[in-house]
């Protein structure tokens, strides 16, 4: 929520580099928003999937 209100007072001191968009355009939040999720979750994904392969009680151990 945090993100959103300073994306919404960046847009607002940006629209002039903002062509063909409007600063508080809802579609354009909303879609920036599903893009940074979305590499977001695959940046997790492969640790993810490396931590999943190993025996806890090896992890145990190593500490």
């Amino acid at each position: 929520m945090v993100g959103l209100g300073v994306a919404a007072l960046g847009s607002g001191a940006l629209d002039h580099l903002l062509f063909g968009v409007a600063p508080w355009d809802g579609v354009t939040f909303a879609g920036v928003a599903v893009v940074v999720g979305s590499v977001t979750w695959l940046a997790c994904l492969a640790p993810a999937a490396r931590a999943v392969r190993v025996e806890p009680a090896v992890a145990l151990r190593a500490e």
